[in-house]
């Protein structure tokens, strides 16, 4: 009679053998579909051919190349056009309000004038812009 040992030797010998073998036919059926699948398929997973372009560039495409063309910069200028009346109406606005604070500075002017005139009339003395009085000149 054998010992233990060699019998458990001998088991996994065979389990070795069985996974082996396995995994060589798990792996040679996983090759042979990949290539039966890309052999079976190859006619009908061909791409379509090109078009033949010959002769589709002609007169009327140059034509509508040059309307596309024209119709893309005259929509350009009529943006353009649109935003300089934009700034020109808001130039306009601001002309506008700047002669108003003109007239409304002169206006101030002339007030100020005026009432530069009462303090000589009443003979007030003037003061510096420290507040202190101004000095009289010997007479």
């Amino acid at each position: 009679m054998a010992s233990i040992n060699t019998v458990v030797k001998r088991k996994q010998y065979i389990w070795l053998g069985i996974v082996a073998v396995g995994a060589a036919a798990a792996i040679g059926g996983g090759l042979y579909l990949s290539d039966v699948d890309m052999s079976g398929n190859g006619t009908a997973a061909e791409q379509e051919p090109v078009p033949d372009m010959t002769g589709v560039v002609d007169t009327t495409f140059d034509d509508k190349v040059r309307q596309h063309a024209t119709t893309e910069m005259q929509v350009t200028a009529a943006q353009m056009q649109k935003q300089y009346d934009e700034i020109r109406h808001e130039l306009d606005v601001l002309n506008k309000q700047r002669g108003d604070d003109q007239r409304r500075i002169e206006k101030l002017g002339q007030d100020n004038a005026a009432l530069a005139e009462q303090v000589k009339a009443l003979g007030a003395n003037p003061v510096t812009t420290t507040g202190e009085p101004v000095p009289h000149t010997p007479v």
